[in-house]
């Protein structure tokens, strides 16, 4: 149902009982469809680039979900009952309304993908490093400036995004995770970059229009 510019949900869906995955995206919906929260079946839900502004407690329900969408909403928060959804392992929250990170993404260790871009969150909290199983983390085109130490926890993150962000360090004990891709270009001041992270692990690396002589050394140490 994706791309149908529809603003309501037939209540029929509510009969789908074995749909696995549900794509809503490019619509107009203001609100998440109460229909969809007895699709026990469901694992994959794509809601985005509609005008939801929040989403109900109700998504709780929804146990067997793996990946969420809710990039380009009107969100500005979730519930903390999504805390729930202990099969969650990815969400795209990319382009909404936030200004902080979502506490209750911090209290859901099953994450192992979280798309924040393009929003206007400024900090990241050191509880981050709870989210031991995590992955991959983009905070591309946000407003962050600082990225925490406690990502040492983090021993499978593999990929983290910070293009246009206002980043001018990553902390040195990145250097001591396994971190193969690595996007920090088209911020306003390239970050200093860890000199263990390339000699170990980093496959991929873009400092577009890099300003420091010593992130091109990094480089060469490939």
């Amino acid at each position: 149902m994706n791309g149908l510019g529809i603003k309501t949900i037939p209540s029929l869906i509510s009969t789908l009982t074995h749909v696995e995955r549900l794509a809503l995206s490019s619509n107009y919906l203001y609100a998440v469809p109460n229909e969809i929260f007895g699709l026990d079946s469901v694992y994959w839900l794509n809601l985005g680039h509609n005008c939801i502004q929040h989403i109900p407690p109700e998504i709780s329900k929804m146990t067997n979900l793996v990946s969420l969408y809710l990039h380009s909403n009107l969100l500005t928060d979730l519930p903390e009952q999504m805390s729930l959804l202990t099969n969650l392992t990815q969400i795209n929250l990319a382009d909404c309304k936030l200004t902080k990170f979502p506490k209750v993404l911090l209290h859901m260790p099953s994450l192992e993908f979280i798309t924040l871009s393009s929003n206007k969150i400024q900090v990241i909290p050191p509880e981050i490093g709870r989210l031991t199983n995590l992955e991959k983390l983009d905070l591309g085109q946000t407003l962050v400036k600082v990225i925490p130490t406690d990502l040492i926890h983090l021993k499978f993150l593999n990929t983290i995004k910070l293009g246009g962000t206002s980043v001018q360090v990553l902390p040195q004990e990145l250097g001591a995770i396994s971190l193969k891709y690595c996007v920090v270009s088209g911020v306003q001041k390239h970050p200093r970059l860890p000199g263990a992270m390339s000699r170990h692990f980093l496959e991929f690396l873009n400092v577009q229009y890099d300003l420091y002589d010593d992130t091109a050394q990094y480089i060469d140490e490939f």
